[in-house]
Order: structure tokens, then sequence, then C-alpha cells
């Protein structure tokens, strides 16, 4: 109340984030291992920690070489792999919104959804016009029905010459 009547911008002051700086800076005060989470940095923790959602099932980031949108690695037991998505595809559309220029989070929160919903990707490939990422074609289209994904914390594979890998 007092910031509010006594600053010269009070009238401006969000009071949540006021709260969450002074709460944040309380816990910090406290000792080196506490500190504040906002309601959305906590929900967006909790789902990193879950490690099970709804989404295309890939491993997923921002190619640094050309700064494209790019699947890194589909999930053996995903929709994107079933779908036929590889690694190193360049995800350049979902639905009728371009991923080129915007940030990796925002793309992936369109990747993820409810299960059981279809997302449309216009994916791009090495050796295609690159005229191509700007203006996709329905050929490049690939419809991946979202499901529950939950990541594997482990994973066996016998490769040839009976060489067996384990990731972890």
């Amino acid at each position: 109340k007092m910031v509010r009547d006594w600053h010269l911008e009070g009238d401006k002051i969000d009071e949540e984030r006021l709260l969450d700086a002074a709460l944040d800076g309380m816990l910090r005060a406290l000792d080196e291992h506490s500190s504040f989470m906002s309601p959305l940095e906590y929900a967006a923790f909790e789902q990193d920690l879950e490690a099970a959602y709804g989404g295309i099932g890939a491993y997923v980031g921002e190619d640094p070489e050309d700064g494209l949108f790019t699947v890194t690695r589909p999930i053996f037991t995903g929709p994107a792999y079933r779908a036929g998505l590889m690694s190193d595809d360049k995800i350049v559309r979902i639905d009728d919104w371009s991923t080129v220029g915007h940030p990796t989070e925002d793309v992936i929160k369109r990747l993820k959804g409810k299960p059981g919903t279809e997302v449309k990707l216009y994916v791009w490939r090495r050796g295609m016009d690159p005229g191509l990422i700007d203006r996709p074609t329905e050929d490049m289209a690939v419809v991946v029905q979202r499901a529950a994904i939950t990541i594997p914390s482990v994973q066996h594979e016998l490769l040839p010459g009976k060489v067996g890998m384990v990731r972890l």
C-alpha cells in the first residue's frame, strides 16, 4: 500500500510482481539453497520433472548452423518416429504458423497438446529447395497425432556385430 501510495509511479506497480520479488529476495537471504518460484515458473519446473506430456515425441532444438527448429532425434516409441520424422528434419511450419524466427520455447508449446489431437507439420530436409523454408508446400506436410509421451530413462539396442548399446 505504501509503494502504491508514495512511489512516484505507484499507480503503475504490478502488485503480484512486487510480491514475487519480495518473496524471492527474502528467501535468497536465508541461505544459498532457498529461492522462490512464481506459479508459472513452478508449473514449468514441475512439467520438466514429470517427463510425461502430450506431444509428438521427439528431442528438438534450434540448429546453430541455420537457426531453424530441428528434430534432433525422434523418440523411437513416439508418434513423430511413426510418422516418419528423422533426425535433422527442420519443422518450418506448424499448421498455419511459421516457426522461422520464433524462440524454441514458443515452437515447443505449439507441438505439445492434448493426447489424441493432430498437428500438421511442414518438414524441410537438406537437399530440398531453400525457398521452401519460407513457403512450404503440401508435399512437405506430415500429420502427427499427439500422444502421452513418456521419456524412457533407459534404452537398449543390439547393434550389428553383436554390440550392445545402452542409453541412460
